[in-house]
Formats: structure tokens, C-alpha cells, sequence
């Protein structure tokens, strides 16, 4: 803003003012420049700003060129040389004064510097503390808001405990007051004002003034304060007013510091335990009367097999006078000398089982002399595994000894009344695994007595292994039924000398145990190797009668159907040539020739019966609705009516069975009575192992005397026109009842009609 000319001179003066500390006067300025200037004269005059800090300030005054007169020193002004002079030495003093400030002014900066670096450090020290300490505080804050969030969850905890304590003072049953160390009550549950009379208002009271209702007298007082005394709890039982028992308990109050601040006084309502005591106390001494007088002997050993208990039954049975004297002895002391042989191996056995059933043995009395006992054991457990001791029962067998001697005796004579018979009989016991072979038994395949062990497995080894296994089904098939399966067979069985003998075997099982469990079966074999013999004979020659009948029908088909078909030319082309006698001889052959194609085909027919091997189960309700659809037209021409019963479904020929009902009920509606609609009446009884029908008619019925033979071929007992037929229809029931292994008969006690009675054996 100054010119150059005019800002030297003005620096120049307000720095030696400031160094003098005075008032400085400069003459004659003038500036200058492109446009000249007034000369002025210049008046500096500093001054101190502030008296804190020392700052200075100057005041400048600029005049116009004229004389003033005043305090300041005046500087010449005379001509511009020497002006200029005078400038340049000013203003080398003034450079020299600038450098000497300058390298004041360095010094002063380089020491600034250094101060502020140091400073600088410090700052940053004291940064890293402050930082430090602000983590420090950060850690120490979250510290505090942990141990506050703890504090609040504690509160909490508190709050909720107190109200858990308080909701279980209000519904637990145990009554409990609360004392000081002076014995005022401070709190109680309310299962102590129901039981005591105790109230709210109560509280601060001293428990002397409540001793009658929780003790007798001062008994009370005197146990709290030995409660308060020793730390140890003291627990009684006491009866209340109203006749209910409680179990009283007193236990010191401890305080946060582990120390006695009073005592607790609880009430625990035991009343239905002392009712029960008193129950168990009656059941145990009903028990004990049961137990000592039971008819079985009852005993419990330990795991050494030492006795550690038993009934006055065993003290008597065995002859002894008190149960002490048994206490302590083995079970090998009691066993006779026989039964101590292998004593030891059957304990053995029993502790690897831990259940003995059914076990004959041999007691030694007291005197010496020995019973048959039948025992029964059971090995008891802790949660480990380990055994604790074993409860026995003993029941005295010496007359089942006495009547199975008896039992064998008799076995023995019927063994001796079988030996002239091919029958032999045996006699298993299923649990124990042995079974007894009669000598005939044995001898049926050609072996002597001690040939043969008494065992299962023996007859396993002679039976032909083709029907092993449905012997085995069979049997199994009888036990699941309980014994209502029939276990008979068939089977067959290897000689001694190779050949087969063939056995028809009877068996049941007689005894059960109390979980159904088959004890003892007992059966009877029957040599029938003769009959299959002729069995297989008489199937031979039936077999080839059979194919017999079936190319001789076959064989007569040929020229039967010649003559039918040559009389039949001789009717159609001679009709008009031939007299009367002659077309009556060509019908009479024309109906013969019917007459024996029907025959032709019942042969057939009978012949066939038993070729179809597969059996199915068969509904026979369905069979009479299909004949009443095959008989339709005759039904409806006789007005016949047919009623049954619900028929049972059984295994069979489905194809003969049917021929079996479609014959009987046909012949039914054929041989009805003049002047009458048949009445046809079907129903079926369950006989066990067989099925029986009935077929009840109101026709002509049969005569006694012809009941026999009309089951034989080619039988007909009504030569009668009106009644067509070969002869064969109740010869071809019969082959198909005997198929299903049934009978057929007529009843000859029915008054009118025909009533036909047959069995069918239940086939699996």
C-alpha cells in the first residue's frame, strides 16, 4: 500500500523507536513514484498494549512538510546526497539490526523448535498414557456394567427365590417357624396356623407361649436352646391335639457368616406313614403266619449257598426244632449223600442260569432218614448285575415218588401187555429233555432195550429225513393250539437192517405248566408197514382198473357213436319204407345208445375222480349257488326249495366237491314224491377233526334193505322210465368223500324221505 521509498523509512523508524523506547521524528519523506508525492515529516510514538504480557504498539503520524516542535528526536533533512547517505548508513544499521534480530529471531525458533519438539514428545506420552488410561477406564467400564448386569441377575435370582420360597411356605404341607436367638417367632409357613393355631398376628411373640401346642410343656424351650447351643439338629415325633402324627425337627438358622442367628423348627405330617407302619407292621406278622405255616418249605441262601432264612415248614419237615439250628449250614449239608455228587456242578449250573424249576432232589433229615423234594429257585440281582441271594421253595415229593413208582409199575405191565403186539408206546418230558422208549418200541426196528438211549434225539436218528421236519411242524402246530390240533402221522422209520418200516404215531400232550408251557407228552406207534403194503397194492390195481374204465369208454366212444350215427341215417332216409314195428326197434336202439353215452361218460367220470393233486379252500356256500344256477330249470319245473345253513369253507378237491353236492341235490329234485314240490334241507356240524353235512329230502326216500348196496356201481334201485340214470352217481360220492377222507352213510332213522349223512376231514 506504501510506496518503497516511503515503507524503508517507515520501518526503519518504528524499529528504532521500538529499540529506544522513545518518540522518533523523520523529515522530510518523500515519496516517490510515477506521480510525486508531498513530503510529509513521520512521528512514531510507541507504547506498551498490554502490561500482562509486554505487547507494544506504535502510533504513526504523518505531517505535511512544516516546522513542529516537540519531544522527538529530529532527523536533518539537508540534501538528497546527503540524504541518501545518511539512508544507506541508516539502513546498514538498520540491515545489521535486522540481522542480528533475524539471528535472534533464529535462535529464539531453532529453541522454540526444540521446546515445541520436546513438547511435542511429551504430548505424545502423555497421549499414550491418556490413551492407555482411557482403555484402562473402557476395561474397567465394562467391568462395572458386567458386575452390574451380575448385581441386576442376582436381584433377580433374589427376587425370584423369595418368591419361590414364598409360594412354597404357601403349598408345602411342612410346617416351620422361624426363631431368633431370643426364641420370638419371626416367620411361619400356613401349614403351621391349620395344624397349631398359629397367627399373623403371632409374629414377635416368644414360642413359650406356644410350647403346649408343639411339645409337652418346656421340653420344647429346653430343645431349641440345646439346638442353639450345640449346631446340631434334634428330631422327635410328636402327636398334635387333634390325634395327627408329625415328625418335629429343630435345626440351627445360620446366617451369611456361618453363624447360629436362631433355629428352624419344621413339622413334618407323617401321619399316613404311621397308619402305613401300622399296615406293614399287620402285613408283616400276617405274612410271617403264611410264610412259617405254608405247605411248601421256603428258604433264602446267600451266594455261597449258606442258609440265611427259612419257614417253620422246612424247621419241620426237616425235623428240627428251632430254624437256628438250619441257619448257616450249605445247601450240600441238606442234600443226601447221593445228591452231593454233583451238588456242586448243579450249583454251578444254577448260578449261570439263576433260575432252577422243577428240580427233583433228595433231603437228609435231621434223623438221617431222606425226602424227595421238588425245588424251585430264582437268583435275585442288585442294578449291577451282581448277585445278592437266592429264594428257594421246597415242596415234599415222597408220595409223588411213591405214586410215580406205582405209575411205572403199571407201565411195566402194560409194557408186558404190548410186547405180543407191533405197538410200542413212549413217554417224553418236554422242560427236562428225556423221554422213555418202551422195549416194544424199540424191538418195531429191530433194536434191544439198551440199544436205544431214553432221549429225544434218538428216535431223530431212525426217521426218514423226508419227514422229519413235517413231524416237527406238526408238533409245533399242537403245542400252539394247546393240545386241540390233533399230533397224529404217518411216518416213516429206518430198520435196523436198513429197511423201512412204516408207523402210524398217536401222540397229546397231558400236562401244562402255569405259563402253558408243555411239561409231558406222551404217544404210541403202531407198525403198519403190512397195511401200506396192501395200501400200495390195492393203489396199483385201482390205478389200473382205472385206466381200465378209462380206454374202455374210450374204446366204446368209437363204435357207439357208429351205430348213433347209422340209426340215425336209416330213421332220416328209410322213414317212409319201414312199418311201425320197425321205427319203434330203430327208437328203442336210438335210446339205448343214449343211455349207454351216459354211461360211457360216467365211467369217465368215476375215473377221473382224485386226478386234480392240488387242494385250495373251497366255500361250499358258493357251491349252492352255483348248482341252484345249474339246476335252474328244473328247480323251477318241480318248484323245488332249497335251504341251508351257513356252510363252513374247507380245504379240498374244489371239482369233486362239487360233484359231491351237484349229485345229491339233483337226485334229491329227481326222486321227488308225486303230487309234491321237493323240499331240499343242506347243513353242517363241526366234529373236531371232521366236518359233517347233512342232505335231508322229502322224495321216495330209500328202503333199509337198499341203504348198503346204493353206494356200489351200477346200482339203481328204480328201473322205473320215469327215473333216468346209470347207476353211478352215489358210487362216484362215495370215491369223493373217502378222497377227503370222510364216510358216507343214510340215516336210517329218518321217518320220511331221504336224509344223506357224510363226513370231510379237515385237511391242512
Amino acid at each position: 500500500m506504501l510506496p518503497p521509498s516511503v515503507s524503508i523509512s517507515l520501518a526503519a523508524a518504528v524499529r528504532k523507536a521500538f529499540d529506544k523506547n522513545e518518540k522518533v521524528l523523520h523529515k522530510s519523506i518523500t515519496p516517490r513514484g510515477r506521480v510525486k508525492g508531498i513530503p510529509f515529516d513521520l512521528l512514531v510514538n510507541p507504547f506498551e498494549m498490554n502490561n500482562i504480557n509486554r505487547s507494544k504498539g506504535c502510533l504513526l503520524l504523518f505531517i505535511p512538510n512544516k516546522e513542529q516542535l516537540g519531544t522527538a528526536k529530529l532527523v536533518t533533512y539537508t540534501s538528497h546526497a546527503e540524504a541518501t547517505e545518511m539512508r544507506i548508513v541508516q539502513l546498514e544499521g538498520e540491515l545489521r539490526e535486522s540481522r542480528e534480530s533475524l539471528n535472534n529471531v533464529v535462535e529464539q525458533v531453532e529453541t522454540s523448535n526444540e521446546e515445541l519438539q520436546a513438547t511435542n514428545e511429551e504430548l505424545l506420552a502423555a497421549n499414550e498414557e491418556l490413551q492407555s488410561t482411557n482403555e484402562e477406564l473402557q476395561s474397567v467400564n465394562e467391568e462395572l456394567h458386567t458386575v452390574n448386569a451380575e448385581v441386576q441377575q442376582k436381584n433377580e435370582d433374589l427376587t425370584s427365590m423369595n418368591s419361590d420360597m414364598d409360594n412354597l411356605f404357601k403349598s408345602t404341607d411342612i410346617g416351620t417357624v422361624f426363631l431368633d436367638t431370643d426364641m420370638l417367632i419371626r416367620k411361619f409357613t400356613p401349614s403351621v396356623s391349620d395344624h397349631f393355631n398359629l397367627r399373623p398376628t403371632d409374629i414377635g411373640r416368644p414360642i413359650s407361649h406356644f410350647a403346649n401346642s408343639f411339645g409337652t410343656g418346656s421340653g420344647t424351650l429346653e430343645r431349641v436352646q440345646q439346638v442353639l447351643n450345640t449346631g446340631k439338629m434334634l428330631s422327635r415325633e410328636l402327636q398334635s391335639h387333634n390325634g395327627k402324627w408329625f415328625l418335629k425337627r429343630i435345626t440351627p438358622y445360620f446366617n451369611n457368616d456361618n453363624r447360629i442367628n436362631g433355629a428352624v423348627l419344621s413339622f413334618v405330617d407323617i401321619d399316613e406313614l404311621k397308619k402305613s407302619e401300622a399296615l406293614i407292621k399287620k402285613s408283616r406278622e400276617e405274612f410271617k403266619l403264611l410264610y412259617d405255616n405254608a405247605p411248601d418249605m421256603f428258604a433264602s441262601f446267600d451266594r455261597k449257598g449258606i442258609l440265611l432264612n427259612c419257614n417253620l415248614r422246612m424247621v419241620k419237615d426237616l425235623g428240627y426244632e428251632d430254624a437256628s439250628e438250619l441257619i448257616g449250614l450249605s445247601f450240600m449239608d441238606l442234600y443226601s449223600k447221593d445228591e452231593q455228587v454233583d451238588g456242586k456242578e448243579r450249583f454251578k449250573q444254577f448260578k449261570e442260569t439263576g433260575k432252577l424249576t422243577n428240580a427233583i432232589r433228595k433231603f437228609t433229615k435231621k434223623d438221617g432218614t431222606e425226602i424227595n423234594i421238588s425245588a424251585n429257585a430264582q437268583m435275585l440281582y442288585n442294578e449291577n448285575g451282581e448277585e445278592l441271594y437266592s429264594i428257594c421253595s421246597f415242596r415234599d415229593v415222597s408220595d409223588l415218588a411213591l405214586a410215580e413208582k406205582k405209575y411205572q409199575d403199571k407201565n411195566r405191565a402194560f409194557e408186558q401187555l404190548l410186547e405180543g403186539t407191533t405197538a410200542g408206546f413212549w413217554d417224553a418230558k418236554i422242560q427236562e429233555g428225556t423221554e422213555y422208549l418202551s422195549p416194544s418200541y424199540k424191538a418195531m426196528f429191530g433194536y434191544k432195550d439198551h440199544e436205544i438211549a431214553n432221549t429225544t434225539e434218538s428216535w431223530k436218528k431212525i426217521i426218514h429225513p423226508d419227514d422229519l421236519g413235517f413231524v416237527q411242524n406238526l408238533f409245533i402246530e399242537h403245542k400252539a393250539s394247546k393240545g386241540e390240533k390233533p399230533f397224529i402221522y404217518q411216518a416213516r422209520f429206518y430198520h435196523k437192517n436198513g429197511s423201512i418200516v412204516w408207523v402210524h404215531c398217536n401222540a397229546k400232550i397231558i400236562e401244562w405248566d402255569d405259563e402253558i408251557k408243555p411239561i409231558r407228552i406222551v404217544g404210541s406207534h403202531v407198525d403198519i408197514t403190512p397195511l401200506k403194503t396192501i395200501e400200495l397194492e390195492l393203489y396199483r390195481s385201482n390205478r389200473e382198473l382205472e385206466q381200465f374204465a378209462y380206454v374202455a369208454s374210450h374204446d366204446l366212444q368209437e363204435p357207439l357213436n357208429t351205430i348213433t350215427s347209422f340209426v340215425g341215417l336209416l330213421d332220416e332216409e328209410y322213414v317212409s319204407e319201414l312199418d311201425d314195428n320197425a321205427q319203434s326197434y330203430i327208437q328203442f336202439i336210438i335210446e339205448a345208445s343214449a343211455r349207454m353215452r351216459s354211461l360211457v361218460k360216467s365211467v369217465l367220470s368215476y375215473s377221473k375222480i382224485g386226478k386234480n393233486p392240488e387242494m385250495s379252500l373251497v366255500d361250499c356256500n358258493t357251491f349252492i349257488k352255483d348248482l341252484k344256477i345249474d339246476l335252474k330249470k328244473r328247480i323251477t319245473e318241480t318248484e323245488a326249495r332249497i335251504t341251508c345253513n351257513n356252510l363252513p369253507k374247507i380245504n379240498g378237491y374244489r371239482t369233486e366237491l362239487y360233484s359231491l353236492f351237484l349229485n345229491l341235490v339233483s337226485n334229491a329234485i329227481k326222486f321227488k314224491r308225486k303230487g309234491h314240490s321237493p323240499q331240499i334241507d343242506i347243513a353242517a356240524e363241526d366234529l373236531d377233526v371232521y366236518w359233517k353235512f347233512t342232505i335231508r329230502d322229502n322224495g321216495i326216500g330209500i328202503s333199509k334193505s337198499d341203504q348198503e348196496r346204493v353206494f356200489n356201481i351200477f346200482q339203481r334201485l328204480n328201473n322205473d322210465d320215469s327215473y333216468a340214470g346209470t347207476g353211478i352217481g352215489l358210487a362216484q360220492c362215495k370215491k369223493i368223500v373217502e378222497l377227503h377222507q370222510g364216510e358216507i352213510w343214510i340215516d336210517k332213522s329218518s321217518k320220511s324221505g331221504t336224509e344223506f349223512c357224510f363226513t370231510l376231514k379237515k385237511l391242512y
